[in-house]
């Protein structure tokens, strides 16, 4: 798990060379959904560097078909009932969720039903 850490930390980083070469969409849905459905040990870890890895790379390489999937997985990530999502999780997540709303391309009208979930979750990450 840790290695792939190391792999998104570095796909993140390589984003904007590779925005033109490299499929980040097949990505998501191939591996990145995959991997936030694991509950093994150190998931938190790889929830963490995957709202990094979708916040680096959703104002370059991310369709506007796949904007509802982000959202979910955002979602998701500040769910605190999952087990994995740890407060690191959350207020990365929290964080990162910021730069995605705050895009130029931002379209309200897409992320206006997963508001309440995720609003709901911002205000329940210190609680």
């Amino acid at each position: 798990m840790l290695a792939k850490d190391a792999m998104y930390c570095a796909l993140g980083l390589a984003a904007p060379s590779l925005d033109k070469k490299f499929d980040f969409d097949n990505f998501m849905l191939t591996a990145l959904v995959v991997d936030l459905q694991k509950s093994v040990q150190h998931a938190n870890i790889i929830r963490r560097r995957i709202a990094i890895l979708l916040a680096k790379w959703s104002p370059i390489g991310i369709l506007d078909t796949n904007r509802p999937l982000v959202y979910q997985i955002f979602s998701h990530l500040l769910d605190k009932s999952e087990p994995a999502n740890d407060e690191a999780v959350r207020i990365t997540t929290a964080k990162r969720l910021r730069g995605i709303v705050d895009e130029w391309s931002f379209d309200a009208t897409v992320f206006k039903s997963y508001a309440p979930d995720v609003l709901t979750r911002l205000f329940s990450i210190s609680n």
